[in-house]
């Protein structure tokens, strides 16, 4: 069996990156820590790194707590990875709690991190919280715009459920509007 690092080096090759992740994946928690090196090395590849968010947000508790602590601790791109690898997580009752609790943080940098990592999980509709209609109102515009678009998914979701299908155009308008003013 090959090694983490090993493993890690494959996931640079387009003809073995599948495997090595697949490889990976089932190791789980034996893998985290060196996936997390990983993903905090800005010298490494984009793609590396975001597979190793990816592969970090699978793993349920060890994984996903150094991803939630990584984006209560870092900016840029680390926290966005951090937000990138929530979203492939299957816990939401670890994960949503601690995002609206960051959420209402002192810091603007943590609470857009939170608004970013709410926007790409998949929210539940039927336990909407109504911590995001509160942060509409938040003072830094990056949470108010990810809130927003949370918001426009969740409207999409439910006017699907019954039926209304030109909701995307509607999204669309929407964004376009945001992103021009």
């Amino acid at each position: 069996m090959k090694l983490v690092n090993e493993l890690i080096a494959d996931l640079r090759s387009q003809a073995r990156h599948d495997d090595a992740y697949d490889l990976l994946w089932d190791m789980g928690e034996d893998a985290v820590e060196t996936l997390f090196i990983t993903l905090c090395d800005d010298e490494e590849e984009n793609q590396v790194r975001e597979s190793c968010s990816q592969l970090m947000g699978h793993v349920i508790p060890e994984g996903v707590n150094q991803l939630l602590v990584l984006l209560e601790k870092t900016q840029g791109d680390q926290a966005d990875l951090a937000a990138w690898g929530l979203r492939y997580n299957h816990a939401p009752a670890i994960i949503e709690p601690q995002l609206f609790k960051l959420l209402q943080d002192s810091s603007p940098t943590i609470r857009a991190n939170a608004a970013r990592a709410l926007r790409y999980i998949h929210i539940d509709l039927q336990t909407f919280d109504s911590r995001l209609l509160e942060a509409l109102q938040d003072e830094c515009i990056e949470v108010r715009l990810d809130v927003l678009r949370i918001l426009i998914e969740l409207v999409e979701v439910g006017l699907e459920q019954y039926g209304v299908c030109n909701v995307t155009a509607l999204a669309a308008a929407v964004h376009t509007r945001m992103n021009s003013s």
